[in-house]
């Protein structure tokens, strides 16, 4: 017999006022000691939320109290390129029989840590899981979010092979948003704590500024410059792949690894899955960027980075 709904609220309330209690790791990850919270009010359900982003990361996973409604709704982020499933229990210590691994981890596959959430709620120690591939490094991932925008900012997990540290960023006038990768070969070595990431000095360059709010703010008309501090040493312009909302999104300086063709990163960066349009202040005077929405001109050097990952 299916419980009614008054049986389910009364059941969710049951949960919430007799203090529920959840997994903080799962039996089989490594670095677990059975470590158990006591729900807060309000938090009636425990989760397990497993996470992937093509070409970056691998199973990083998140447990522990909730509320219903938000383990409900809690997103893959398809506009982020992240995918995974969700589990929501109501029940003390409830798990998933999918999340039950028997098997032990053969002695060749990596241990790293593993979380998703914030700085706080990811330390420096943290359950592990085991990497598949022979390849993989340990990743530890954190981004700032621009105003407006809401998502988890911390994230450690198995990652694909890459550079020991890859630095995204963009300023558009007073706003920073940026994704900060570092990656290493050894049993949980992404064991970092997370701090935010400063703009820096300022370097000497100048690039056009805007953040598009529908108020006609990148209008070549309403362009303000700002002065590049630290890393952020290019132009950069965010322009929409939608065609029926064509226009500029985005402008300021950025950081060369934003830059690169092919950049999976970038999607955590700018989920609304733009095209980064790049150019060297240095070779390329201000007057010459605003060439290209008057069509007067084009706006040279360019390198066109298409986010889109979904054909990768």
């Amino acid at each position: 017999m299916i419980p009614s709904l008054y049986t389910a609220t009364l059941l969710g309330l049951l949960v919430t006022t007799s203090g529920l209690r959840c997994p903080k790791c799962l039996r089989w990850q490594g670095n677990c000691r059975g470590e158990v919270e006591t729900c807060a009010p309000g938090q009636n359900v425990c989760v397990i939320h497993e996470l992937d982003l093509n070409r970056v990361m691998r199973a990083a996973v998140r447990t522990g109290c909730m509320l219903l409604q938000t383990c409900n709704l809690l997103p893959r982020d398809n506009a982020a390129g992240l995918t995974g499933s969700t589990f929501c229990c109501t029940t003390d210590l409830c798990t998933s029989k999918s999340y039950i691994h028997t098997s032990a981890r053969p002695p060749e596959q990596l241990p790293c840590q593993t979380c998703v959430g914030n700085a706080t709620t990811c330390g420096p120690d943290n359950p592990t899981v085991s990497c598949l591939s022979p390849e993989a490094q340990c990743l530890q991932l954190s981004r700032g979010l621009l105003p407006g925008e809401q998502g988890d900012t911390v994230y450690k997990a198995c990652g694909e092979p890459g550079p020991a540290e890859e630095l995204l960023a963009i300023a558009a006038g007073p706003d920073l948003t940026y994704v900060h990768a570092q990656r290493c070969r050894g049993a949980g070595c992404n064991n970092g704590s997370f701090v935010e990431v400063p703009r820096g000095k300022p370097n000497g360059k100048l690039c056009y500024s805007c953040r598009e709010t529908g108020e006609g703010e990148c209008n070549h008309q309403q362009l303000q410059t700002i002065t590049c501090m630290g890393a952020m040493d290019m132009c950069v312009k965010a322009q929409s792949t939608d065609q029926n909302n064509p226009g500029t999104l985005l402008r300021g300086c950025g950081s060369p690894d934003l830059c690169r063709p092919w950049q999976p990163l970038a999607r955590l960066l700018l989920p609304s899955d733009p095209q980064i349009h790049c150019c060297n202040p240095q070779e390329i005077a201000l007057p010459n960027m605003m060439q290209e929405d008057r069509g007067e001109g084009e706006y040279m050097p360019t390198i066109g980075v298409d986010l889109n990952i979904a054909t990768l």
